[in-house]
């Protein structure tokens, strides 16, 4: 199940992280969590 979450955020939002911190990416990586999220309740 997880693979299949990865390969829809991968394909909806890019994951790439461009933060250069790791606090930073963590909270980037959070961020794109959440759009996720929000993009399927919202479908």
């Amino acid at each position: 199940m997880s693979e299949s979450v990865n390969s829809g955020v991968k394909r909806s939002l890019g994951f790439a992280v461009q933060a250069h911190g790791w606090f930073c990416a963590f909270r980037e990586i959070a961020l794109i969590c959440i759009f996720y999220n929000l993009k399927r309740l919202i479908k």
